[in-house]
C-alpha cells in the first residue's frame, strides 16, 4: 500500500531528477551499487549500503523504544 502512495505521489510531482522505486531495500540497493563507478566494485558497495540502512534501522528501532 504504501509504494502504491509512494509512486502516485512521484507521478504527480515531476521529480526534476529521474526516480526509481523499489519493493525492497535489497532490489534498490542492487540498482544503485550497479549505478555507481568508482575504485570499488559493486558488491563491496552494496554490501557497504546495506550495512549502513541496517545500522541506521536499529538506531531507529532503539530510539522509538
Amino acid at each position: 500500500m504504501v509504494r502504491s502512495i509512494v509512486i502516485g505521489i512521484s507521478m504527480l510531482s515531476r521529480p526534476k531528477s529521474p526516480q526509481v522505486i523499489f519493493a525492497t531495500t535489497g532490489e534498490g540497493i542492487a540498482w544503485l551499487s550497479a549505478q555507481l563507478s568508482g575504485a570499488r566494485s559493486a558488491a563491496q558497495s552494496a554490501r557497504d549500503m546495506q550495512l549502513a540502512v541496517d545500522q541506521l534501522r536499529e538506531r531507529v528501532r532503539l530510539f522509538s523504544a
